[in-house]
C-alpha cells in the first residue's frame, strides 16, 4: 500500500466491503475523505463518499468521518474506471444512445438528461465515473481512451478496471467488473453496451 495515495486506501476499502469486513472498508474510505492529499488526486473525495454511503446502507449504525456525508445516492447507472498506471491519462466516454444522444466525457461532463462524468484525473490512477440518476429507455456505449502517457515507462501500457452497476444503492443492484489492456496512446477501446 502507498500511504501517499488515496487509491490505496480506496482499493483496499472495495476489498474489505467484498469480504463483509464493512468496519474496515469504512475507516478505511473516512481516511480518503478526512486526508489532505496531493493536489493531482482533487476529487478523489467525490467517489470515496458515495462508496462510503454503498456500505452505510449495509450497516446504517456504521460512521462515516462526518454525518453530513450519510446521504442516499441511488442510481440507474454508475460506471467507474481507474488503472495501475500512475502519471497517466485515460479518459472515461460515455455516448447515450437515447433521446439527447449525447457523449459524456472530460469536455462535456454534464448532459440533458443528466448523465455526469467526475473529474478528469489526469495524473495517478483515477477513478473517473459516469453517474445517471434516471435512465431513460435507450442503450449506453462505454469507452476507455488512453489520452495520455507523462511517465517513463517499460510496461507500454496500463490496465483498466471497469465496474458498471445499475440500480446502484438499491435493493435490486447488479454490478460487473471489466479488466482491459490500452497499450498505445490516444487509442479508444469500446467496452461495453448497457441497455436499460
Amino acid at each position: 500500500m502507498n500511504p501517499e495515495e488515496p487509491q490505496s486506501y480506496r482499493d483496499l476499502a472495495l476489498v474489505k466491503e467484498k469480504l463483509g469486513k464493512l468496519p474496515e472498508a469504512v475507516e478505511l474510505l473516512n481516511q480518503v475523505i478526512g486526508r489532505k492529499w496531493d493536489s493531482r488526486f482533487d476529487e478523489i473525495e467525490q467517489t470515496a463518499a458515495i462508496e462510503l454511503n454503498h456500505i452505510l446502507i449495509k450497516d446504517p449504525s456504521l460512521q462515516p468521518c462526518h454525518e453530513e456525508f450519510r446521504y442516499v445516492m441511488d442510481l440507474d447507472l454508475r460506471v467507474s474506471m481507474a488503472w495501475d498506471s500512475d502519471q497517466i491519462d485515460i479518459d472515461l466516454h460515455v455516448t447515450e444512445n437515447c433521446p439527447g444522444g449525447e457523449e459524456c466525457y472530460y469536455g462535456h461532463n454534464r448532459t440533458s438528461i443528466g448523465g455526469y462524468v467526475s473529474r478528469d484525473f489526469r495524473q495517478g490512477y483515477g477513478p473517473e465515473e459516469y453517474m445517471l440518476r434516471v435512465a431513460p429507455k435507450g442503450s449506453f456505449e462505454v469507452y476507455a481512451r488512453y489520452f495520455a502517457n507523462h511517465q517513463q515507462s517499460l510496461t507500454g501500457g496500463t490496465t483498466i478496471l471497469l465496474t458498471f452497476f445499475t440500480n446502484y444503492m438499491r435493493p435490486n443492484e447488479k454490478s460487473e467488473t471489466v479488466t482491459v489492456r490500452l497499450t498505445t496512446n490516444h487509442s479508444k477501446l469500446h467496452v461495453c453496451t448497457i441497455s436499460v
